[in-house]
Parts: C-alpha cells; sequence; structure tokens
C-alpha cells in the first residue's frame, strides 16, 4: 500500500465520519448509549431528507432556468410533485426535533470550509494539470 493510498478520499471519510460520531456519542453521554443512539439514528434520517428536500424542487428549478417550455399538463405535475415531496421531507425534517435540526446545521456548516478546501486544491490541481500540458 503507497502513502497515496493511505490518505486517499476514502480513508478521509471514514476517519471523518468516525471522528464525528465519536464526538456524538461523547456529548451525549449523559443521556447513554441509547440517547446517543437515537440521536444518531434522528441525525442520519434527517441528513438524508435535507438534500430530498433541495432535490424535489430541483426539477422545477431546471425547467425555469432552462426556459424549457413544457405543455401545462406538465409544468402543474412537476410543481405538484416536487411541492408534495418538499412538504413531506420538510415535515419529516421539523419531527427530528430542534436538537437533531440544530446539529445537523453545525455539520453542514462544518463541511462548508472543507468543500471550499476540495474546491480549492482541485482548481490548483487542474490549473497546475493545464500548465504541464501547454
Amino acid at each position: 500500500m503507497s502513502l497515496r493510498d493511505i490518505f486517499s478520499s476514502t480513508a478521509n471519510a471514514l476517519v471523518f465520519s468516525n471522528v464525528l460520531a465519536s464526538i456524538l456519542v461523547a456529548m451525549n453521554f449523559a443521556q447513554g448509549l441509547v440517547g446517543a443512539f437515537n440521536t444518531i439514528i434522528l441525525l442520519a434520517v434527517m441528513s438524508s431528507l435535507l438534500p430530498y428536500a433541495l432535490c424535489s424542487l430541483a426539477e422545477l428549478m431546471i425547467l425555469i432556468r432552462t426556459g424549457r417550455t413544457v405543455a401545462g399538463a406538465g409544468v402543474t405535475k412537476v410543481a405538484i410533485l416536487g411541492g408534495v415531496g418538499f412538504t413531506c421531507s420538510l415535515w419529516a425534517i421539523y419531527g427530528a426535533g430542534a436538537q437533531t435540526v440544530f446539529l445537523g446545521f453545525l455539520l453542514v456548516l462544518v463541511g462548508i470550509p472543507i468543500h471550499v478546501l476540495i474546491k480549492w486544491r482541485n482548481a490548483r490541481a487542474g490549473a497546475h494539470g493545464a500548465a504541464g500540458l501547454k
């Protein structure tokens, strides 16, 4: 196994997710392992519902941005299905509870600098790769 394999994104993701799970268990240690388990499950469900809520309206947004014309019934169907999907996911996120939503929000905020770092590193690597081709 090379040094590059050790620092692969898969290994980094496993380490990072285990660190986050350990922090969650430590934060909920007063509630016991059952409370920590419930918090982790609710957070996992909430984190899967957030992209679903965003994607449920994505087709309608794509239709609006591209200016693609769809028959009246097609637009209505997209709007109704997207609205129902968004409402259901919003209702389920609300049902997860205020603490879970707050922890999920914090995890999203922690992910933003990581996303920016990855994008910056990829842009730098792309610039260096393009310069090497010339």
